[in-house]
């Protein structure tokens, strides 16, 4: 196999160029529908092409029904609330909040992700009116309905990948997930909760705040993603935030005007397009390659009638430069994003279980003991997993100086959790050797107070 078609073949390349594909198709489409905001369909395919590998028939229709669902969900609160706006943004937040909460479950988090984005994007761009509000929202769900099933499509018919099967979850953990509450996935959900209502006091008192209720939308749906990835640092943003708002303001100023036609405005869409999503395609980039797709688009804003504003460029990068500081305001709500913070938070739930379930005088027969075992059984499940997660993520500087108490505690939790599943008592100490990694670790300068940039 030659070099060049080693390049076709990779992952890296088929990826772009199936957004890249989809995007200048939900753009046709929805131009030849001559619907009011194309923008929307191609921000809908940035948005729904996050997950860079397993696409499936699966996976498409998750999206095909999540888009259903968020579409029906938004024309019925807009439907029920058209005047009185505080009960409608609290119906939008709480159903956000829920969508937010239920993507911690890999098995459906395309279905809940897509359920929230339609709601985000169409709920808070309609009018006040009931007749006018109600068209607006059917609209926006057409064209973020198109962007969705555009992808979907595109990614099922271009080079579609092979579902991975790799090694599927506990069936025990797959019982109790259902039945019980995940503290880290609720934390997901506060965070998401204070910035969405953060970003609704900003826009409501205000005045002249960029974007509007526009700017409500754009930051429900990062926010989503940014409260189910709480490892990833805000800082990693700003070179591409910087590098995306210079060139698409470039592109939509110097390079658009002199574009004739559709198809040269083709071709240059999918050559950035590409570009963006080729470059930033690895998973620790995902929430760079979303917003950078998402601001080219918005910045551009193609339409039948395309109109070219400084003001139209400059309010766009307002609204993202105020949507990661809102993002960096809660990163501390309700439970810290430092990893280190967020280790030691997991040790003491892990600890806590441990005792309770290794404790005979807690085995209750009666509903309220059955569901208090059921929680600290999925705590002790899961939190080995999460801790080595968060461990990864700990700074270097930081960690060295009780590496060997980590090494130890990882070791221990990983021993205690085995037992406890196979539903034996953990070994004589352990418990005790655990609780003294913790209170050395709590002694270090890893726990010493830091913000989070």
């Amino acid at each position: 196999m030659t070099q060049t078609s080693m390049f076709f073949a990779t992952p890296r390349f088929r990826h772009a160029f199936r957004v890249a594909v989809a995007t200048i198709i939900a753009y046709w489409l929805a131009l030849s529908f001559d619907w009011p905001n194309p923008k929307w369909a191609a921000l809908a395919v940035a948005v729904v092409s996050l997950p860079s590998t397993g696409e499936s028939l699966k996976k498409g229709r998750q999206r095909l029904m999540g888009t259903l669902v968020g579409a029906v969900v938004t024309l019925v609160i807009v439907s029920l609330f058209p005047q009185d706006h505080w009960t409608f943004l609290f119906c939008v937040s709480a159903w956000l909040a829920f969508c937010t909460y239920r993507m911690g479950d890999p098995r459906k988090s395309n279905f809940w992700y897509v359920s929230g984005f339609v709601v985000a994007i169409v709920a808070t761009n309609v009018g006040s009116d009931l007749r006018d509000a109600f068209e607006i929202a059917v609209i926006r769900s057409l064209e973020t309905g198109l962007g969705v099933v555009v992808y979907s499509v595109v990614a099922l018919l271009i080079w579609p990948d092979k579902e991975a099967k790799g090694r599927q979850p506990d069936s025990t953990i797959q019982a109790t997930v259902g039945t019980t509450v995940d503290l880290d996935r609720l934390a997901a959900t506060a965070r998401f909760f204070v910035t969405f209502w953060l970003g609704i006091f900003f826009v409501l008192y205000i005045p002249g705040f960029p974007g509007g209720m526009k700017y409500l939308g754009l930051l429900a749906s990062f926010s989503m993603q940014l409260s189910n990835m709480p490892q990833y640092p805000i800082s990693l943003l700003y070179r591409p935030l910087v590098v995306s708002l210079v060139f698409a303001s470039l592109f939509y100023m110097l390079l658009m005007p002199r574009l004739e036609g559709f198809i040269p405005l083709a071709i240059a869409v999918f050559a950035v397009t590409f570009f963006i999503v080729y470059h930033y395609y690895e998973p620790q980039k995902v929430i760079a390659r979303s917003i950078g797709l998402a601001l080219f688009v918005a910045v551009i804003a193609v339409s039948n009638e395309q109109q070219y504003s400084f003001l139209s460029a400059a309010n766009v990068t307002l609204m993202i430069f105020l949507l990661c500081a809102s993002s960096l305001i809660t990163a501390h709500l309700p439970v810290s994003t430092l990893p280190e913070k967020r280790l030691m938070w997991q040790l003491r739930r892990f600890q806590r279980s441990a005792r309770y379930l290794s404790d005979e005088q807690n085995a209750s027969p009666g509903p309220l003991g059955r569901y208090l075992r059921t929680y600290h059984f999925y705590e002790i499940t899961t939190l080995p997993g999460k801790l080595a997660a968060w461990r990864g993520f700990i700074p270097e500087h930081l960690k060295a100086p009780v590496a060997v108490e980590l090494d130890s505690v990882m070791e221990d939790v990983q021993r205690t959790s085995q037992a406890l599943q196979k539903g034996h008592r953990p070994e004589e100490g352990l418990l005790t050797r655990v609780a003294d990694s913790y209170g050395i670790i709590g002694d270090s300068p890893l726990t010493q107070p830091r913000y989070r940039t």
